[in-house]
């Protein structure tokens, strides 16, 4: 069904696949650009924020949560293991899976 050709108005889209357009800035004018492209492949990685995480943990005291791509207890358990954040959190796996959780614990993710 996502990879379905659809028509919206005259415009024929080759699948149903989108990601939000966060960056504009990062675009040509409103065209996908090279840079917008490296965005959106960076942020296809576990923890893609994980700069940002790391650089607010150096210059706290109190826990940071780093979420952002995180899909398998293996990635969490990386992250957490590289003091990159205090907590993980975890979105959309656990929305497209209500047992993840349970899943994780057992290492079935």
């Amino acid at each position: 069904m996502l990879e379905k050709k659809i028509m919206l108005g005259k415009t024929e889209l080759s699948n149903r696949l989108v990601m939000a357009p966060l960056c504009l800035d990062k675009s040509d004018r409103g065209s996908v650009s090279q840079k917008m492209l490296t965005h959106y492949d960076e942020r296809t990685e576990a923890g893609y924020f994980s700069d940002l995480s790391s650089a607010v943990k150096r210059e706290v005291s109190i826990p940071v949560i780093l979420a952002g791509g995180v899909k398998t207890r293996r990635d969490a358990e990386m992250l957490l293991a590289g003091d990159k954040a205090d907590l993980i959190s975890v979105g959309r796996a656990l929305a497209a899976d209500s047992s993840w959780a349970v899943k994780a614990m057992a290492e079935n993710v």
